[in-house]
């Protein structure tokens, strides 16, 4: 996995913007931004979080802990999916074809 400091640097590169504009999105100095990218501090968890979302990816991506950039928040969506593959499978055909259903409707 890469470290801190390359994946600011790819992410930053990947969306296309300068030190600068990722700065300002994580809310710190260019020149603090800059010592994060180059290695020489490390950033703080509120800084971190912030990066995060400026990059649209989830923290542990961010830090190198996961390969899946995605974020789990918990959300309702996240909750009824678990909820979902829990039920039999025969229930779980059901839903499936409610949202099929809901998803046809919606487009007429």
């Amino acid at each position: 996995m890469m470290n801190l400091s390359d994946s600011l640097k790819r992410f930053r590169k990947y969306a296309n913007i300068t030190q600068k504009q990722a700065a300002q999105g994580a809310n710190v100095s260019e020149r603090n931004y800059q010592a994060y990218e180059y290695g020489k501090v490390i950033p703080s968890a509120t800084v971190l979080i912030a990066l995060a979302d400026s990059f649209d990816v989830s923290l542990d991506y961010l830090v190198g802990r996961s390969d899946d950039p995605e974020r789990h928040s918990g959300k309702p969506s996240t909750q009824l999916s678990a909820r979902i593959n829990n039920l039999p499978q025969r229930e779980q055909k059901i839903v499936s074809a409610l949202v099929d259903a809901l998803e046809e409707y919606e487009k007429v």
